[in-house]
């Protein structure tokens, strides 16, 4: 089998192909031999000589032409869906891998007015690519509570692990998260995740959607989740089987000073796990907030009243998810009677007192954190959301109104990790802030595998 390089041309409809060794128009002389990328540039040049031959309908120059237009197409799109693409693939293997081209030439001998004569010429071809081929889209396996496969999943607004209508069958237990086996993700370099979110629980058009990603490392998933649960004069226990494990927490605050909402022993596992890193505090809420309510997180050793580190002051802003902003969740300490652990504190303070109901907290890694927030129509019931990282875009599929949806991203698109169990977070709440734990989004997920080399 020959070696397979030609360019293909994504085109906003249809695609266009051109074969650098068509063995007819193109002969590709002495291979192609692609440069190790260096690791700190954000693109790599490679070349190749290539034997042009005049044929019927396709003169030399024409041929020149073409190529020199792909190279102008492909300046005109460095990144989204329309672009040129470089496919290669050795002798003897029958997958070719692509890469995205930025920007290229074509260098024509000196003696081309006379080899038109001769029906045939040399040209070199080079290419100034992205640092990484990467293979066919493909699917990955997703597990959790409510099954496994690849035609999408179900999760849920909580962890609690609960049969929504107690029959235990697969698609009722609130999960919010989905398990990746390492060995169902290939190729060498992190990928860009295609994530397909489907709302599928007619329970009201969703607007805000939270993603994290992290690796597993023998960690459950259930530590980054703590429930509230507290003991105050201003604070009581409400059952409700609607909310995690079964009930929430109601506070009702009359004066105006900043007031203790809970504290948050965090375990051994949940700090070895952080590796000092930054993480996002999420509060969820039963019912919209006080649009004015102020928050604040902090970071405490447990029995001490001096903080090691304390978030921003955020207003509420009358979410459902509320957003405390980034912690840093430091190494573990040791003391001489074995581990110190540490304490978050959360406050809250409203001018005149307030009203508030809270479900549970929940951790997301900043550096995996990521937001889908709408700008136009939201995500209604049986709309499919796709946050395609590898194209860096956000589509939606099935709109009514044929389609004046959109959203934005906040944060880098997830990236898979080759070998490495890894698990995805969710949640979600509604235009109208709502957080219904028995919300369900059907969960699919691909990518492209990346390689550094061939």
């Amino acid at each position: 089998m020959a070696t397979q390089l030609y360019l293909v041309r994504e085109l906003p409809v249809g695609t266009s192909t051109f074969d650098l060794n068509d063995r007819v128009q193109c002969f590709l002389l002495n291979g192609f031999k692609p440069e190790t990328p260096d690791p700190s540039s954000a693109t790599v040049t490679n070349q190749c000589n290539v034997q042009v031959r005049a044929v019927t309908g396709q003169s030399i120059s024409s041929t020149i032409r073409n190529l020199n237009r792909l190279f102008e197409w492909a300046q005109a799109n460095p990144k989204f869906d329309q672009g040129v693409f470089l496919y290669y693939a050795p002798g003897g293997i029958a997958t070719a891998w692509r890469t995205r081209i930025i920007n290229g030439r074509v260098l024509v001998p000196d003696s081309i007015n006379r080899d038109y004569d001769l029906g045939k010429t040399t040209i070199t071809v080079i290419f100034e690519h992205l640092p990484f081929w990467e293979g066919a889209i493909t699917n990955v396996s997703l597990t959790n509570l409510n099954g496994t496969g690849t035609a999408g999943i179900i999760v849920r607004n909580c962890n609690d692990g609960t049969s929504t209508d107690g029959t235990g069958n697969p698609g009722t237990f609130r999960d919010n998260h989905v398990s990746i086996s390492g060995d169902d993700v290939e190729g060498d370099l992190p990928s860009p995740a295609i994530i397909s979110l489907t709302n599928t629980g007619n329970l009201g058009t969703l607007a805000n959607i939270y993603l994290d990603k992290f690796i597993e490392k023998n960690v459950s998933p259930m530590i980054w989740e703590h429930k509230i649960n507290v003991t105050y004069p201003y604070a009581s226990t409400v059952t409700d089987a609607s909310r995690c494990y079964g009930y929430f927490t109601q506070y009702n605050v009359v004066d105006s000073l900043e007031t203790e909402l809970g504290q948050f022993e965090l375990s051994k596992n949940f700090v070895k796990g952080a590796k000092d890193s930054f993480y996002r505090v999420l509060l969820i809420a039963c019912t919209p907030t006080p649009a004015d309510l102020r928050l604040q997180a902090s970071l405490y050793f447990k029995n001490s009243d001096a903080p090691i580190s304390v978030g921003a002051m955020v207003l509420a802003g009358g979410m459902g998810i509320l957003d405390l902003g980034e912690m840093l969740i430091p190494r573990w300490v040791k003391d001489e009677n074995g581990d110190f652990p540490l304490v978050l504190k959360i406050t809250g303070q409203r001018t005149g007192g307030f009203t508030l109901q809270l479900d549970f907290l929940q951790f997301f890694r900043t550096e995996g954190f990521r937001k889908l927030v709408p700008v136009g129509n939201a995500l209604g019931d049986g709309v499919e959301l796709i946050d395609d990282g590898n194209l860096e875009m956000i589509s939606m599929l099935g709109e009514s109104d044929g389609g004046t949806g959109h959203f934005l991203g906040i944060g880098k698109p997830i990236n898979l990790t080759p070998g490495e169990d890894q698990v995805l977070l969710f949640l979600n709440e509604t235009i109208n802030y709502a957080t219904s734990l028995n919300q369900t989004l059907s969960v699919k997920v691909s990518y492209r595998p990346r390689k550094e080399v061939l």
